[in-house]
C-alpha cells in the first residue's frame, strides 16, 4: 500500500461525516488541544462545567461564563474576596479548637464583622456594632455603617 502523504482539513471531514459524527470530531479535538499539556488552556474547575479558558498572566482570577463560579488562579480554589492567598491559607487552617469555637458561635448569637471576621456579641443597645479595626456595621444584616437607617451609633434610634 502506498502511504498517503496528505492531512485532511476539517472542511474534508464535514463533507463525509453527519453532524452528530461531526459534532464528536470538535470535542475530541478541544479536548486533545486542552489537555495537551500547553498549560495554557484550561477546564472549568467546577465539575460537569464544559467551559474552557485560556490563562493570562496578567490575571490571578476566573469567573466562568457557563457555570458562574468564581476562581483563584493561584490557590485553584473558590475566590476568596478581600483575603490575600496567604490569608486564605491561613484561615483554612482549622485545629479541632477551632471547629469547636465554631460549633460554639453557630449556637450563641455571635456574629463576625464583615472586614475583619472579629466574633462579636451584642448583649444589649442598637444594631451599630463599632469593631475593633474600626469600622461600624450592622448586627443584624451584616452591613456597614447602619444601612437601616434607625440608629445613631450611640446605642439610640432615631425617630422617623
Amino acid at each position: 500500500m502506498e502511504e498517503c502523504k496528505s492531512y485532511l482539513t476539517v472542511n474534508d471531514v464535514e463533507a463525509y461525516v453527519d453532524s452528530d459524527l461531526m459534532e464528536k470530531y470538535y470535542n475530541f479535538s478541544l479536548n486533545k488541544y486542552v489537555e495537551s499539556g500547553n498549560n495554557m488552556t484550561s477546564w472549568c474547575p467546577t465539575a460537569g462545567c464544559s467551559a474552557v479558558f485560556e490563562y493570562d498572566e496578567a490575571l490571578d482570577n476566573y469567573r466562568c461564563p457557563v457555570c458562574r463560579k468564581h476562581y483563584c488562579l493561584m490557590c485553584r480554589t473558590d475566590y476568596h474576596y478581600g483575603m490575600s492567598c496567604a490569608e486564605y491559607r491561613i484561615s483554612k487552617t482549622f485545629s479541632e479548637e477551632d471547629r469547636k469555637f465554631e460549633d460554639f458561635v453557630r449556637g450563641a448569637k455571635f456574629k463576625q464583622c464583615p472586614k475583619c471576621k472579629f466574633w462579636v456579641e451584642r448583649v444589649a443597645g442598637c444594631s451599630s456594632m463599632a469593631c475593633r479595626c474600626g469600622i461600624e456595621f450592622c448586627y443584624d444584616c451584616g452591613g456597614t455603617g447602619c444601612p437601616h437607617g434607625r440608629c445613631t451609633g450611640s446605642g439610640r434610634v432615631q425617630k422617623k
